[in-house]
């Protein structure tokens, strides 16, 4: 179980001046889901106002697919939410990767060449051997394309796949159990993502921002030793403090109605 970080926005707003590890940490606020996994991204899915959700990505190589995109996460009592709306066509595999247990894997550690999508997740969507961020050890990977969305536990041999969502909608959605990523209550999931093409043609864009690779072209198939420097969080509480949220916001709420009238 991944220990609770508090909220930190240490760089969100100065990308190009500070580099930090852990950039944004958001809690679930509500604990029970109201997503609909079909691709398209809908008013309070993922939170009031959508408000569970990423943008502080940078990079624009490809168009800005990852690094003008934004990634939605909920979770209820059985599931973990992820939905990814793309800055600009969809046309590669965005390849998001999840911390979320002891133990994992570097990029180093992995090579499954089977299809682009696993390409793309075992070999860090620069090229092989990218570092990753700091303390940062993926368990699991989810690739989001316009084939639509698949989930793989990370091994050192071929991946364990875990669940697929065919395409359609421009928006993109899945849905993994939280039994099935070793995720409890009151745990932290640990994330970044990458974007390159089926054939492992790394971009300069990643999510949450990294500043060596986005200030450089794109890597393509060379060497780019710099690798991911920052990672944002996700935290999933107990049920107990999701409804001690959803009272706050739902107090907020009625305070305002009664200003209003």
């Amino acid at each position: 179980m991944k220990p609770f970080i508090p909220t930190l926005l240490v760089a969100s707003l100065l990308p190009g001046l500070v580099s930090a590890a852990l950039i944004q940490t958001l809690t679930d606020s509500t604990g029970s889901a109201s997503v609909t996994v079909n691709d398209s991204i809908g008013t309070n899915e993922y939170g009031t106002g959508n408000s569970q959700s990423f943008a502080n990505g940078s990079g624009s190589g490809f168009g800005g697919t990852l690094g003008g995109g934004r990634f939605y996460f909920e979770s209820d009592a059985t599931n973990l939410y992820i939905g990814f709306k793309p800055g600009a066509g969809l046309n590669d595999n965005v390849a998001l990767w999840l911390d979320t247990r002891t133990g994992g894997f570097s990029d180093a550690t992995m090579n499954d060449t089977a299809d682009g999508g696993r390409l793309v997740i075992t070999n860090g969507a620069i090229n092989a051997n990218d570092p990753f961020p700091a303390g940062i050890l993926p368990d699991f990977g989810v690739v989001f394309g316009n084939f639509g969305s698949v989930a793989f536990e990370l091994t050192a041999g071929s991946l364990n796949f875990i669940n697929f969502v065919g395409p359609t909608g421009s928006d993109k959605e899945i849905s993994i159990t939280l039994s099935a990523l070793g995720v409890s209550r009151g745990s932290t999931i640990n994330f970044f993502a990458g974007y390159a093409s089926a054939g492992g043609f790394g971009s300069n864009e990643s999510l949450p921002f990294s500043v060596p690779l986005n200030s450089t072209a794109n890597p393509g198939f060379g060497t780019f030793s710099a690798g991911y420097d920052n990672y944002n969080a996700f935290f999933v509480p107990e049920p107990s403090s999701c409804a001690a949220a959803a009272g706050v916001i739902a107090l907020g709420l009625a305070v305002a109605r009664r200003r209003r009238s």
